[in-house]
């Protein structure tokens, strides 16, 4: 981000460098406005953060990653079976995300030590559900998860 150059009262025997002087000179201090790429923006337009949407949109896209893209010629290939196939597992996972969503509102209605931020909440869930041996399985299915997905993009880098 551009700063308004600040005011050197005294004289100064120094070099000026080019790459300050033109920041310095895309800096309108008549308007207080930033000239960048060739559009001028107000300093507050600049250091905005994201929008709700625009944080859900990135957020979706991240978790549908590539396998949106592959999904059209996986279909054509299963046939109406593997479509069938599809909206099952849609279900399957609307229905257990609501489950753990319900868990978890539970969970922080019946015990007070989960009313604030939580780092490891299914293990939570697991612990308080079925005990300390739930609560390391569902630690171990969590870390073989990201174990995968580490392989798979080191292989698919590779």
């Amino acid at each position: 981000m551009l700063v308004p150059p600040v005011a050197n009262d005294g004289p100064s025997d120094s070099v000026q460098d080019p790459d300050i002087m033109a920041e310095k000179d895309a800096f309108d201090n008549d308007n207080l406005m930033i000239e960048r790429r060739g559009e001028k923006h107000e300093p507050a337009e600049l250091q905005k953060g994201l929008t709700v949407f625009t944080a859900a949109v990135f957020i979706i896209g991240e978790m549908a990653g590539s396998g949106i893209l592959a999904l059209p010629a996986a279909i054509v290939g299963a046939g109406w079976t593997g479509f069938a196939l599809l909206v099952l597992c849609c279900f399957a996972s609307g229905y257990c995300g609501t489950v753990l969503g319900r868990s978890w509102a539970t969970l922080r209605d019946r015990h007070d030590e989960y009313k604030g931020h939580v780092r490891y909440p299914y293990p939570a869930i697991g612990e308080k559900a079925y005990g300390r041996w739930a609560s390391v399985a569902v630690t171990v299915c969590i870390n073989i998860t990201l174990l995968g997905s580490v392989l798979k993009l080191s292989y698919k880098l590779s």
